[in-house]
């Protein structure tokens, strides 16, 4: 009977261990469905021009992945440009292993790919153990720092070439994206926004409740007034900047679309109608998607 009432107990804890990690990780596991059901392309780059969870050095713990870096027996060492891939995930989740495919396509303009794991929040579930120890999107703003550091200075090891930098961010890591032209300053080419969701309140009040108040807590006025500053700043006048959304997102498009006017930023801007925001992103690479050419000429007549 002991040994029973062990065995209930243990599997007590594991189901509310899984329940948790579940309600934890909802945003990823989101993710990662979507990505299976639309299966995107192989990128076909060899191993060997391969770097997986490499260590991005600074006081925040980041890894990326990085596909097509030079190796020694490349007959020329000429420096290529980059590709900067940051995911979105609301804030609470999001994998960088879902989004290999889009290497592949960069490898066919000639770019290496670095695709970072941002720093993310807890769930629902987390926020009731414990509280973070700092405001995710001050923490992200540190990582993408961090991350700007680091191509700066180790990008050439690799074979790429700092002084032309393309970024592509999906969902929540729009902000993200527009704070990596700020730190790159003349070295960002081109900032691709797929699906942008932006901290503001949007009145879906279960969305806002999960999603957007999480992201704002502890921010003050004047600090939430600067991070939706970035869509204002001059510095990115200086890139060429499109927006790819579908209906979920207008509204954030709409702020973004406003903040460009003001700044006299010029935008392309691409209307998906497809029922899933996913849609578009994931079947990038496939010689029958539309976007899979927009992408390609978007890069390359701006590099």
């Amino acid at each position: 009977m002991k040994h029973l009432k062990k065995i209930l107990l243990l599997l007590a804890v594991a189901t509310v261990g899984v329940i948790v990690f579940i309600f934890d990780n909802l945003t990823t596991i989101q993710e990662h469905v979507a990505f299976s059901a639309h299966k995107p392309v192989k990128h076909r780059i060899a191993s060997e021009r391969i770097k997986q969870d490499a260590i991005i050095p600074g006081e925040l713990k980041i890894t990326a992945d990085i596909y097509g870096i030079a190796t020694p027996n490349d007959p020329e060492q000429v420096l290529r440009p980059l590709l900067v891939v940051l995911h979105g995930g609301y804030w609470q989740g999001g994998n960088k292993k879902h989004y290999a495919h889009l290497a592949g396509l960069a490898n066919k303009a000639g770019f290496i790919t670095v695709i970072p794991d941002l720093p993310t929040a807890p769930g629902s579930i987390g926020r009731l153990l414990f509280s973070p120890d700092e405001n995710i999107l001050l923490k992200q703003a540190r990582a993408i720092r961090q991350i700007s550091q680091w191509l700066h200075n180790d990008a050439a090891a690799l074979g790429g070439d700092s002084r032309k930098v393309h970024i592509l961010a999906t969902g929540t890591g729009a902000t993200a994206g527009a704070q990596l032209v700020l730190e790159l300053n003349d070295s960002a080419r081109t900032l691709a926004v797929f699906n942008p969701i932006l901290p503001v309140m949007t009145g879906k009040e279960k969305f806002d409740r999960n999603f957007i108040a999480p992201a704002l807590q502890g921010l003050n006025d004047n600090q939430k007034t600067e991070i939706l500053g970035i869509w204002q700043s001059n510095i990115l006048k200086k890139v060429k900047i499109a927006v790819l959304y579908d209906e979920q997102e207008a509204a954030s498009t709409a702020i973004i679309a406003t903040g460009f006017a003001q700044s006299g930023t010029r935008v392309d801007v691409w209307h998906d109608g497809r029922p899933s925001p996913m849609t578009g992103l994931f079947r990038l690479g496939r010689k029958e998607e539309p976007l899979t050419d927009m992408l390609l000429a978007f890069w390359l007549d701006n590099n």
